[in-house]
């Protein structure tokens, strides 16, 4: 009603247009205050993008009623109409109060535009003849002023899709000829004013999405006002939960006799009563033609339908309502719906259709996402006059057979649009199905499983203008699809989405396509070159080919006929582009991919004319040399751009740019000098992997409109110097890597003021002094890694204390020394801990059970926005991709790096290894049944291996070498039956080693330096399968566990020592000559010695 409301008016102002364009020539020029009036209100006009007020002249022979959006009086001359709505073209911040002078208006339309954050004036009141307003979705804040109460004359007030707030002004009661009346989706709140009852003639009240908005139901007179609106004929209350938790106002809804549409989604509405409740009288029984409760709780085991639907009933919204099959089958039993032909039970729990008594009206059926299973799907009880449904939705099920497609073609023929996309449907499409779908003209089948080559019947739907068969496992040549595409479909056809498939070859002739506007084949096993017959397409806006073995050249030729083409994807093939320098592209990209594919070595000069950019990836396109200026100014609207993996090189210049680009990678270059400040612009920045020296100006620099820098990647450069102290004005940083540069020098207490930090990297630069206190303030750090620095002092205990959120913590490779601190118990949510090579000492806490991340055993996603990769402790970099990140970890094991595919595990790991811990093993470490990684190598830690660390069912890793443990292996240690790393080695362990079938499958380099143990894998046999005494003579009575001397390096020690000792001395024992030459030369040297002695003496005592 809303709709045929606005167009009625929308045709009135076009007529009245037409009559007054026809008749100025003899009628009344503007009125000039009036006209100055409009060119005033233009002033607050800053961006016209279609040119709507390009007429708009400021002159003295300008008239204004000749403007484009101005219809005059054609007797007086006064402006009347005034239309700029509908344009989504103008922005800037309006005065309405400019427009005052405008006094015989009777129509002001606004709507659709960008007036944020302009606000409705006090003045608005003036317009006394207004007759209809339209201010929606224009980005008006603030309140209601009360003043539009004395617009008497207003028919259509509409201020929804706006930003205002406050209470609904009682005034509006006054405007009684008010028809229509649209406030929805606003944040308005407080008690609706009973005054609205006046609005006797009100038609249409949308109330929608203004949640606060509540009724005053201690005053049930005033409460009554609703009943008293006659003419309503439309209501939306949508989300207004007030109306779910009223019993009095669903009586007043049931009032309305001349009700047509209703829509109460998302009011709070629940019938869990017992069928004694009262129920409530419904008026509007049979007039109701549009009923929407979606979004409420409509479910109970003892389930009441609290409204009367009639047999006139057309569209009937039931989707998010919590239903089963049972309060289905109640409904259809219950209900005369012969008149339905809009039925939405989309997003239930049905799981299954039985004999419903669907309408023989009904055209559109939607049936998304209700838990649907083939088994339960039963077709065969449906009324067999579906023969008017053309609308079907069974997407977001758990249909598995392809059974489905007969069904369907069982009991309908006519139907114009299927929706069969994310379920598990597989095996092959019925070949005869495209045969009896003869008035299709839309199949979605993605997402699901199906296979084989593409039935030849679809081509023979010709009606069909969509079809989407992307990501299944559907084969065959795309060759073989277009011939058996027949002429009546290819000239129907649109969008053909064959993405994500397993489809061969290339065809030669794209011909038959000639109407097509979306062709996505990526992700096949596309080989070949790209036809040149494809710039037949000539209506193509969207040609996606990515992700496929294309090869061969493409030139200008290719692109000459598609002046529609609006999104081009050629990445991931190992295509060449020869394009002429001069070459100017028939079309304007929005989006252009085309990551490595050979574009260079010389930058692609024709992109210099593409301005509707807002996606560029030109990534590994073999480019070098340095980035022509116009290319920055051409980015400064692009949202995405991706130039990284070249051979770019160079300083790039500190242009004065207005950046809008949210993402912007540079990485894997050549870029030199200092990081331009214009970049901070920038929220997500990935310059790693180049040679930039100087990031002061990015840091300290501040720039105006600055969206807020959030992603900082400057990893694996060259940056040099210290830290600059100029964070505080980076508020808005969630991550931080700067990691493996020559940054020297303390960390700056301004990092502190990095309040939203949720990830800083450091590791690998020179930094020394303390962790700054001052980042106590970033209270969201999940991860923080200084690692392979030089930082000194002990681990503060602050992080314990004020980091509560961080999963990952490295401090590895420092000067840390003391004890760790009890405090850092309190990291309940840590994965990660890596403490190792620094000094630490004492006894580790026993208190490391509080780790209850450590501690759960269930593979969980991260909740939140950092995304971690790991393959193995040396942490060896993050990687940013999309506006996540991810974390390389290296992890070395006796001097191997190894590769851990499986990162959702391994990020629960501790490592303290290489440090001076004492003490035993604390027994509460077996209570981390989470735990994948263990390494407390290389410390002095003494006592037995704790009894029950077979407990630890998720570990895979475990090194406890070069320490002072002494006992047996616990027999628990077989039963980890995912360990797949174990050293044990350089301890004074005895025993025999416990059979199981994890722990003979160890090298026994797993278990050297225990001399007292014994059984396989040793060489060690265990006498009569005892357990031997350990003798003290066999162990390391000071072992320091912190040297890197093994036996080994003892053994070959000797045999170097016993090596040169007899290669000196042999030759001189057992050949007199070399023997005569020694002495004599031993001789000479004495003398020599004693003469310069005598010497030194003498002068001495002369001197003296």
């Amino acid at each position: 009603m809303a709709f045929i409301w606005k167009f009625f008016y929308a045709l009135f102002a076009l007529l009245f247009l037409l009559h007054t364009t026809f008749s100025l020539a003899k009628g009344a020029k503007c009125v000039e205050n009036e006209r100055k009036a409009l060119l005033l209100f233009k002033q607050g006009i800053l961006q016209d993008d279609s040119g709507m007020l390009s007429t708009w002249r400021d002159g003295d022979h300008e008239d204004c009623c000749n403007w484009k959006g101005v219809h005059c009086s054609n007797e007086t001359g006064h402006i009347q109409f005034l239309n700029l709505g509908g344009s989504f073209s103008l922005s800037g911040k309006i005065n309405i109060t400019s427009l005052s002078e405008l006094h015989d208006m009777e129509y002001l339309d606004l709507n659709g535009n960008d007036f944020y954050p302009s606000e409705i004036p006090e003045s608005i009141g003036s317009f006394t003849k207004l007759r209809y307003l339209d201010l929606s979705s224009s980005g008006f804040v603030g309140t209601i002023p009360y003043q539009l109460g004395k617009l008497s004359n207003l028919v259509c007030l509409d201020l929804s899709t706006n930003i205002l707030v406050g209470d609904i002004p009682w005034t509006i009661g006054n405007l009684s000829k008010l028809q229509h009346l649209y406030l929805g989706d606003n944040s308005l709140g407080g008690v609706i004013p009973f005054q609205l009852g006046n609005l006797s003639m009100v038609q249409t009240l949308e109330l929608r999405g203004n949640s606060h908005l509540t009724f005053d139901q201690q005053n049930n007179h005033d409460a009554k006002w609703l009943s008293k609106l006659s003419s309503l004929s439309s209501l939306d209350l949508s989300s207004l939960s007030d109306v779910g938790y009223s019993h009095l106002w669903l009586q007043l809804i049931g009032e309305l006799s001349k009700l047509r549409v209703l829509r109460l989604s998302g009011c709070g509405i629940s019938y869990t009563h017992n069928p004694s409740s009262t129920t409530y009288p419904s008026n509007y029984s049979s007039s109701l033609v549009i009923l929407d409760l979606s979004n409420n709780n409509l479910n109970s085991t003892t389930f009441q339908w609290p409204f009367n639907l009639s047999s006139n009933l057309q569209e009937l919204y039931l989707s998010y309502c919590n239903l089963s099959s049972t309060d289905l089958h109640f409904i259809f039993s219950n209900f005369q719906l012969s008149s339905l032909i809009i039925l939405d039970l989309s997003y239930n729990n049905l799981m299954s259709l039985t004999a419903l008594n669907f309408s023989s009206n009904l055209q559109v059926l939607n049936l998304q996402k209700c838990s649907l299973l083939s088994d339960n799907l039963i077709f065969t009880p449906f009324n067999p006059n579906l023969t008017s449904l053309v609308h079907l939705d069974f997407s977001d099920n758990l249909l598995t057979s392809s059974s489905i497609f007969h069904c369907i073609s069982n009991f309908t023929f006519n139907l114009h649009e299927i929706g069969l996309y994310q379920n598990l449907l597989e095996g092959p499409i019925p070949e005869g199905f495209g045969n009896i779908m003869n008035s299709l003209e839309v199949l979605n089948l993605s997402q699901n499983k199906l296979r084989g080559e593409i039935p030849t019947s679809l081509g023979n739907i010709c009606t069909l203008n969509h079809l989407d068969l992307s990501q299944n496992n559907f084969g065959g040549e795309l060759s073989s699809f277009i011939q058996n595409t027949s002429l009546c479909n290819s000239h129907q056809l649109r969008s053909l989405d064959l993405s994500d498939n397993q489809i061969k070859g290339m065809s030669t002739n794209f011909s038959v396509f000639s109407f097509l506007e979306h062709l996505d084949l990526s992700y096949n096993q596309l080989k070949g070159e790209v036809p040149e017959s494809i710039k037949l397409l000539s209506q193509l806006n969207a040609l996606l080919l990515n992700g496929n073995n294309l090869g061969g050249v493409i030139t200008e030729s290719h692109f000459n006929k598609l002046s529609n083409l609006k999104r081009l994807s050629l990445s991931g093939n190992s295509l060449a582009l020869q394009i002429s320098t001069g070459w100017i592209a028939p079309f304007q990209l929005q989006q252009l991919e085309m990551g490595s594919c050979m574009l260079g070595p010389y930058f692609p000069n024709w992109l210099h004319n593409q301005h509707e950019l807002k996606t560029l990836d030109i990534s590994n396109c073999g480019l070098s040399g340095f980035i022509p200026e116009w290319f920055w100014h051409l980015i400064q609207d692009v949202d995405e751009v991706r130039i990284s993996q070249n051979n770019f090189f160079g300083e790039i210049p500190n242009l004065s740019l207005k950046l809008s680009t949210s993402r912007l990678t540079l990485t894997s270059n050549n870029f030199e000098g200092t990081v331009p400040s214009f970049f901070s612009q920038v929220p997500a920045l990935d310059l790693s992997e180049n040679k930039f020296s100087n990031l002061v100006p990015l840091l300290c620099d501040q720039i105006e409109d600055n969206k807020g820098l959030s992603i900082l990647d400057i990893s694996n450069n060259k940056l040099e110097g210290h830290l600059p102290d100029c964070w505080s004005h980076l508020s808005s940083l969630k991550f931080v890597d700067l990691s493996n540069n020559n940054l020297s020098g303390v960390m700056p207490t301004s990092m502190g003021r990095l309040v939203k930090l949720e990830a800083l990297a450091l590791r690998s630069n020179n930094l020394v002094g303390e962790l700054p206190f001052s980042l106590t303030n970033c209270s969201r750090l999940l991860l923080l890694d200084v690692s392979e620095n030089k930082l000194l002092g002990s681990i503060p205990s602050w992080i314990g204390e004020n980091l509560g959120q961080l999963q990952v913590l490295s401090l590895r490779m420092n000067n840390l020394y003391g004890r760790i601190p009890l405090h850092l118990c309190r990291l309940g949510y840590i994965r990660l801990l890596d403490l190792s090579h620094n000094n630490l000492s004492n006894e580790i806490p026993s208190c490391l059970k509080n780790f209850t991340a450590l501690a759960d055993d269930d593979r969980i996603n991260l909740p939140i926005a950092v995304s971690y990769h790991l393959f193995g402790l040396g942490m060896k970099g993050w990687r940013l991709t999309g506006f996540g990140f991810v974390f390389h970890v290296n992890l070395t094991w006796k001097g191997k790096d190894d590769l851990f595919k499986r990162p959702e595990q391994f990020l629960k790991s501790i490592d303290l290894s290489n440090n001076a811990l004492t003490g035993e093993i604390p027994k509460e470490v077996v209570s981390l049944l989470g735990l994948v990684s263990l390494n407390l190598s290389r410390n002095k830690l003494s006592g037995k291996i704790p009894h029950e660390i077979g407990n630890l069912g998720s570990l895979e890793f475990l090194d406890l070498s070069r320490n002072r443990l002494s006992g047996p292996i616990p027999p628990s240690l077989a039963h980890i039956d995912r360990l797949s790393v174990l050293d044990l080695s350089n301890n004074c362990l005895y025993g025999k080693i416990p059979k199981g079938t994890q722990l003979q499958s160890f090298n026994a380099s797993s278990y050297e330096g225990n001399l007292d143990l014994c059984g396989v894998p040793l060489d060690k046999k265990c006498l009569d399968d005892g357990m031997p005494t350990p003798h003290a003579s066999n162990h390391y009575e000071d072992n320091d566990n912190d040297s890197y001397f093994t036996q080994e390096f003892h053994l070959s020690l000797g045999l170097g020592f016993a090596f040169g000792f007899w290669a000196f001395l042999g030759p001189l024992l057992f050949h007199r000559t070399w023997r005569r030459t020694y002495y004599t030369f031993v001789r000479r040297v004495t003398d020599r010695v004693q003469i310069l002695m005598a010497i030194f003496v003498a002068r001495y005592l002369t001197n003296r």
